[in-house]
C-alpha cells in the first residue's frame, strides 16, 4: 500500500512539474542586466517569429534551380510547397499541347489557324486563374486578332514580353499593348507590322506604360507605313536600355535626339545607313549613356569625335566597323583625344586606320576588358600591324583576334597585361611562337581560349590539332597549366581530342568545345554518349544543341 501510495504521489509531482513548465514557456521571461530589460520570448514564440525557423525563402532558392518536372511534383506535396511553387511554375505559359494531344482532341478536318485558336481559346480556360503568377511569354505564332485580345487581357500581368517571327496588322498590336500596362521588358523579333484601311478598330496610338524600361527592335518590318505602330512605340519614357538593329529603319530614334534621361544603354545596328549623321544628335544629346554598342559600315571621323567628347560617363563601348563587300574600301581615320573612363571595350574593325585604333586604346585607361577584332574583306590589306597597350594592369580580360597582328606587338600587349586572368585568341598560321609568348607571359591565368585562323585549309586544321595537343599540351610545361580551371577550344574537333593530352592542367576543371558539327539532325543530346576510356574522370554537362551544331562541356570530377 505503501509503494503504492509512494508512487502514485511521484506521478502526481510530475505531472505538475511538467504543467509548470509549460506554464513558464507560454509566458515572457525578463531579464534584468543593470537597468536594462531584455524580453526573452517563449519557444513557441521565439520559433514562430524568428526569421532561422522561417524556411520559405530558403525553399524557393531550391525550386529555382529544379528541373520543371520535379518541381509540378513537389508543387502537390502539401499547401506551403504549393504556394512556394506556384510562382515559378506559371511564371510563363505554352499555348499549345503536344502535337500528339492534338491529334486525339481535334477533329482531322481541322485546319491549322482552327487548331491554333480551339488551342488558345483552351489554354486561356485552363490558365486564367493562375493569370497574376504569369509574368513572361514569348508569342511565336499567328493568332486570330479577337483571340489574341482575349489572350493579352486575361494575362495582363506580363512583365517580359517577346514577339518572333510573327506577323500582324498595326490594330492587333496596339490592342495587345494596350492591356499589358504593367510591362517592363519588350522585345519585337522579326515582327511584320501591315496597316489595314477597312474594318479598323484604332484610330490612334496606344501609350506605353512607364513601367517599360528595356526595348529591343530586331529586324521589323514595317508594311504601308504603320503611323500608330511607331508613334506607339516611341512613346516609351524611361527606357533604360535601347536595341535596334534594322535594314533600312531609323524612326524609332526620334526619341533620343533629345536628353532622354533615365537611358544608360543604347544599341544600334545598320548594314544599310549610309551617313551616320542621325547618331550625331544621339550621342550629343544623352551624356549620361553608360554602355554604347555601334555597328556600322558608315563610321566616321566626326561620330568617333562626338563619342569621345560628350559621352563623358561611357564605361561599356563596343565598336563594329562592318565589312560591305560590295562598297570601295578605304580607310578612316577617327581618333579620340582624350581620356575616358572606359572599362569594357570591344573593337572589330576593317576600315579603321592602325593609328585610330591605337588612339582609342591609348585615351582607355581605365579598361578591365578589351576585345581587339581584325574583320576582313577581300578587299582588306594584309599589311603587318602594330597595336599598343601600355600599363594596363587593371584588363582581367583579353580577346584577341588579329591575324596580321605582329608577334612583338602580342608579346607586348600580354607583357602589360600583368593581371590577365582570362584570354581568348585566335591563333595565326605561325600560332606556335604565339602559344610561346602566352607560356611566358601569362602566369595568373584562370581562362584560356583557343580557336584556329579561318584560314587554315582542313588538312592544315587537322595538322594543327594534332600539333597543338602532342608537342604542347601534352609535353610543355607552361606556367598557365598550373593555373587554368576552363579551357574553351572554339573550332576544335571533340571526336579527335582525349584527357590524356590535358594531364598537365593540374587544376584543370572544365574543357568546352563550342560549335560541334551535328552529321545526324534528328540526333537528340541523350544520343550524345562520352567514350569513358578517352574521358576518364570527366562527365559530360548539359549542352545546347542548335541546328547542325552543338555545344559540350566536360566537367573533371574532384574526387
Amino acid at each position: 500500500m505503501t509503494r503504492v501510495l509512494r508512487s502514485a504521489t511521484k506521478k502526481i509531482q510530475d505531472n505538475e512539474i511538467i504543467n509548470n513548465k509549460l506554464n513558464i514557456s507560454k509566458k515572457s521571461k525578463t531579464i534584468k542586466r543593470g537597468s536594462k530589460k531584455v524580453v526573452v520570448e517563449g519557444k513557441d514564440e521565439s520559433i514562430k517569429h524568428n526569421d532561422i525557423w522561417d524556411i520559405t525563402s530558403i525553399l524557393s532558392s531550391i525550386f529555382s534551380y529544379t528541373e520543371f518536372k520535379d518541381l509540378v511534383n513537389a508543387n502537390s506535396v502539401c499547401k506551403k510547397w504549393n504556394h512556394i511553387t506556384n510562382p515559378t511554375i506559371h511564371r510563363t505559359f505554352k499555348l499549345q499541347r503536344s502535337r500528339a494531344i492534338q491529334n486525339k482532341v481535334h477533329d482531322k478536318r481541322f485546319h491549322k489557324a482552327a487548331k491554333t485558336d480551339a488551342e488558345v481559346a483552351e489554354c486561356i480556360a485552363n490558365n486564367s486563374k493562375f493569370a497574376p503568377l504569369v509574368k513572361e511569354f514569348k508569342l511565336d505564332e499567328n493568332l486570330n486578332p479577337q483571340r489574341s485580345t482575349e489572350l493579352f487581357e486575361t494575362f495582363r500581368f506580363i512583365t517580359i514580353f517577346t514577339i518572333e517571327r510573327v506577323g500582324m496588322s498595326q490594330d492587333q498590336f496596339l490592342a495587345i499593348m494596350k492591356s499589358l500596362n504593367q510591362i517592363k521588358e519588350l522585345n519585337l523579333k522579326s515582327l511584320s507590322i501591315k496597316k489595314i484601311f477597312k474594318k479598323r478598330f484604332y484610330t490612334k496610338s496606344v501609350q506605353l506604360p512607364p513601367t517599360l524600361t528595356k526595348l529591343t527592335l530586331e529586324n521589323v518590318y514595317l508594311s504601308r507605313n504603320p503611323e500608330q505602330f511607331i508613334q506607339t512605340i516611341n512613346s516609351h519614357t524611361n527606357l533604360i536600355e535601347f536595341s535596334h538593329i534594322t535594314y533600312n529603319q531609323t524612326g524609332f530614334l526620334d526619341p533620343f535626339y533629345k536628353n532622354y534621361p533615365s537611358l544608360k544603354s543604347f544599341k544600334y545596328s545598320s548594314q544599310t545607313l549610309d551617313n551616320p549623321q542621325s547618331l550625331y544628335d544621339v550621342v550629343q544629346f544623352n551624356p549620361q549613356l553608360i554602355a554604347l554598342n555601334l555597328q556600322l559600315k558608315c563610321t566616321d571621323s566626326t561620330l568617333i569625335s562626338h563619342i569621345n567628347s560628350y559621352l563623358v560617363n561611357l564605361e561599356d563601348f563596343n565598336l563594329y566597323d562592318s565589312v560591305v563587300y560590295n562598297q570601295t574600301r578605304s580607310d578612316i581615320t577617327a581618333k579620340f583625344s582624350h581620356p575616358t573612363k572606359i572599362k569594357k571595350l570591344k573593337v572589330t574593325w576593317d576600315k579603321l586606320s592602325q593609328c585610330s585604333v591605337n588612339s582609342i586604346l591609348s585615351n582607355c585607361p581605365h579598361l578591365e576588358d578589351l576585345s581587339l577584332i581584325q574583320s576582313r574583306s577581300y578587299l582588306s590589306t594584309d599589311s603587318i600591324i602594330s597595336l599598343n597597350i601600355v600599363n594596363y594592369s587593371k584588363i582581367l580580360k583579353l580577346a584577341v583576334s588579329v591575324d596580321s597582328l605582329n608577334k612583338s606587338s602580342f608579346d607586348f600587349i600580354l607583357l602589360n597585361c600583368v593581371n590577365l586572368r582570362e584570354l581568348h585568341i585566335q591563333l595565326p598560321t605561325a600560332w606556335k611562337e604565339w602559344i610561346d609568348i602566352v607560356g611566358t607571359r601569362c602566369m595568373g591565368l584562370d581562362q584560356l581560349a583557343l580557336s584556329p585562323t579561318p584560314r587554315m585549309n582542313n588538312p592544315e586544321r587537322e595538322s594543327f590539332f594534332q600539333e597543338l595537343y602532342e608537342t604542347e599540351f601534352k609535353t610543355n610545361t607552361f606556367t598557365f597549366m598550373n593555373t587554368i580551371t576552363k579551357i574553351i577550344l572554339r573550332s576544335f574537333n571533340f571526336n579527335i581530342s582525349k584527357a590524356e593530352y590535358f594531364t598537365n592542367f593540374t587544376k584543370l576543371r572544365s574543357i568546352k568545345f563550342p560549335l560541334q558539327y551535328v552529321r545526324n539532325l534528328r540526333m537528340s543530346k541523350n544520343q550524345i554518349l562520352l567514350d569513358k576510356d578517352l574521358w576518364p574522370n570527366f562527365r559530360l554537362r548539359d549542352h545546347k544543341v542548335l541546328q547542325r551544331h552543338y555545344d559540350i562541356e566536360l566537367i573533371k570530377s574532384t574526387f
